[in-house]
């Protein structure tokens, strides 16, 4: 769904007269906000808070505040929250807006109607808003309230506590909001399965998430000297971080990487290997192109001879960007709905 229907929902209320339109004395925090949600035409300048370095760099390129954690002992007199998917995610959001909002202030969420936006109302209401007001427009549903004494604030630091980082069952810390942030994506698995020739030297993982195929490689592959794991969203790079300590050699090099790999890469070939499970969605969408820009920037990252090793789901049109990027490209196997390549330079 095009970023600009939530939009349109999400500051319908002040348009409508339903809220009093901010104005740059409204102290204003935009949790998960994106320079698409936020319409050009409006004059005050909310703080962002984002997990995205694409979207942080966007918003601080257009001269807005931006923060990646909430500032600690600050109050808002107006908190928007667009709406992440993922169930416990939401409710943390929630948590977390009320945290920062002042007594009296208003928190506004918003979410497509199909990506949890129908829970919006219910959610407000068990965080303990006596007067919850909602809006349904552009395929989205808002919901509104002012905070009062009334709120519910054990279970809300309740919501707070269940969306921290912490141990999965699959073995690895992550927290949700993660893609597959409690289990092992089968993509990766298959990849992690059908690697088998021998990494050296020095490698890297783009978009390496909570670093389920960074912890198999320094497992698995004796002869990598330093690893380098890529992602945009800094929650990824803190669990990754925190994955990979330990694992391996005392000897190799590992480091982490808060960027943004949809912009060009320009610091030249820098590694021997790369694998990669590319991310495919933006939001509730599906965006080919991310993809893309991952096969073109390994490119570039890689040396003479170097190897890209890379899973991705059958129906997703790679092919034709690897045979234009590499000199050599083999398509390993074909399996349960996923395709794994190595790509040779």
């Amino acid at each position: 769904m095009p970023e600009t229907d939530l939009s349109e929902a999400l500051f319908h209320p002040f348009q409508s007269g339903d809220l009093p339109f901010p104005t740059h004395r409204t102290r204003t925090l935009f949790l998960r906000g994106t320079m698409g949600l936020f319409p050009a035409s409006l004059s005050f300048s909310p703080v962002f808070q984002n997990f995205s370095r694409r979207e942080t760099d966007r918003i601080a390129q257009a001269g807005h505040s931006i923060v990646d954690q909430i500032p600690p002992d600050t109050v808002f007199d107006l908190v928007i929250i667009s709406m992440p998917r993922q169930a416990e995610d939401a409710r943390r959001a929630i948590a977390n807006g009320i945290g920062a909002l002042a007594e009296g202030g208003t928190i506004l969420c918003g979410a497509p109607k199909t990506a949890g936006g129908m829970r919006l109302a219910g959610m407000l209401k068990d965080a303990g808003f006596t007067d919850v007001k909602i809006d349904s427009r552009a395929h989205c549903r808002i919901a509104w309230a002012r905070k009062t004494d009334a709120l519910d604030m054990p279970r809300i630091e309740g919501w707070k506590q269940a969306g921290v980082v912490r141990m999965t069952p699959s073995g690895f810390f992550s927290c949700p909001g993660l893609f597959g942030w409690d289990k092992v994506d089968p993509g990766s698995t298959l990849l992690s399965e059908y690697l088998s020739a021998p990494l050296k030297g020095a490698g890297a993982d783009f978009g390496c998430g909570y670093g389920f195929l960074s912890a198999h490689l320094l497992r698995t592959q004796p002869g990598i000297d330093s690893l380098l794991a890529i992602d945009d969203d800094s929650r990824a790079v803190a669990c990754c971080a925190q994955n990979i300590r330990d694992l391996g050699r005392t000897t190799t090099h590992r480091e982490t990487a808060w960027r943004d790999l949809s912009a060009p890469w320009n610091e030249g070939p820098s590694f021997e290997w790369i694998v990669m499970n590319p991310p495919f969605h933006e939001g509730s969408a599906t965006d080919v192109a991310l993809g893309q820009c991952f096969i073109l920037n390994a490119a570039a990252a890689l040396k003479p001879e170097g190897s890209l090793w890379m899973v991705a789901n059958t129906h997703l049109p790679y092919a034709d960007v690897l045979k234009n990027s590499f000199r050599h490209v083999e398509k390993i196997i074909q399996k349960n709905g996923f395709q794994v390549f190595r790509a040779r330079k």
